[in-house]
């Protein structure tokens, strides 16, 4: 069985293994550079993680949900600024998937005037939510019944971490209203920091800068290409693809993993690869478009779906791999 890489333009042949982790391997593909957890995680495993109190109290994402400092506050006012650009704001619906305790949504709420609501894996981030007054589904992302329609859809740091990130774009675009826009905030494959994490894992095995870049959260990293290419077989318009670098001062809950990273963004800016990229993609109103970005014959073919990669694995004599 080949296995296909987001954008489907790519397989098992074209990945070559970078990186081991505590449960597997982190591999590459060598065609569209997308990187990938293998064996393949189910989604049940993946949100199991993501549920795990580790995960909710992880200095990280802590040090996110605090909008006391006026420079978070402005980095989600310049996401939502980059999302809504060029529509009429009055009114607008947005929907926070992995909202965890909604700061992005009070932000959307209390400077932009929006109708908001969230949906997240944590019991514990959803009772945050309420407290705030923020509508909040819980469950996963992938399977939890959304019944409303929106006019934005926000995945900021989502996309990486479930199993099939394709099909949950897909599943998305079903809850946009016409001319709605999902915004999405993942990490750049192409960004030196994970070139460099292979190498050192390919040398040296799993080590502390391995584990560091290659988050063990993190099923998916995708290079912009396959990220577009992901939007527009959903049949969404990619109407804005930007490559933003992580602002140094998210690292604040370690000094020296802070001070390693201002190295590495230097090195991001000289070769104009930066760490993270933001990609705006609207449904078409007629909904009769089958996205634009990509020409017609240049769209890959459907690619088989991770759950399909995680019963082939459990088969025998099944091929391994993925690209």
């Amino acid at each position: 069985m080949i296995f296909h890489c987001p954008s489907g333009s790519c397989s098992e042949e074209n990945s070559v293994k970078v990186a081991p982790t505590t449960d597997g391997s982190v591999r590459r593909c060598r065609k569209c550079d997308c990187y990938f957890h293998h064996p393949a995680r189910s989604q049940e495993m993946l949100a199991q993680l993501h549920n795990h109190p580790a995960y909710f109290q992880h200095p990280y994402f802590k040090a996110r949900r605090s909008l006391g400092a006026k420079w978070r506050r402005d980095g989600y006012r310049r996401i939502i600024a980059f999302a809504t650009a060029d529509i009429e704001r009055a009114g607008v619906r947005v929907l926070d998937v992995g909202c965890d305790t909604g700061a992005l949504l009070e932000v959307a709420r209390d400077d932009f005037g929006f109708e908001i609501a969230g949906l997240d894996v944590s019991e514990e981030a959803a009772a945050v939510c309420r407290d705030k007054g923020i509508e909040v589904l819980v469950g996963d992302v992938t399977t939890v019944a959304i019944e409303e329609t929106y006019d934005l859809i926000v995945l900021n740091d989502v996309l990486e971490h479930v199993a099939d990130p394709a099909g949950l774009i897909a599943r998305l675009a079903t809850c946009l209203a016409p001319g709605g826009r999902v915004f999405i905030s993942t990490p750049n494959a192409r960004a030196p920091v994970y070139r460099v994490g292979g190498w050192l894992g390919t040398l040296f095995g799993r080590n502390i800068i391995t584990d560091k870049v290659f988050i063990r959260y993190h099923e998916w990293l995708f290079s912009p290409d396959s990220l577009a290419a992901m939007a527009v077989r959903s049949g969404l318009d990619v109407i804005r693809h930007k490559k933003v670098e992580f602002p140094l001062r998210e690292f604040g809950h370690g000094f020296f993993l802070r001070l390693s990273m201002a190295g590495a963004i230097l090195v991001h800016r000289l070769c104009n690869q930066p760490t993270n990229q933001f990609l705006v993609a609207e449904m078409p109103k007629d909904r009769a478009s089958m996205g634009t970005i990509l020409p017609a014959d240049a769209r890959p073919s459907i690619p088989s779906t991770r759950a399909d990669r995680v019963t082939a694995a459990n088969e025998p004599n099944s091929t391994e791999g993925h690209g």
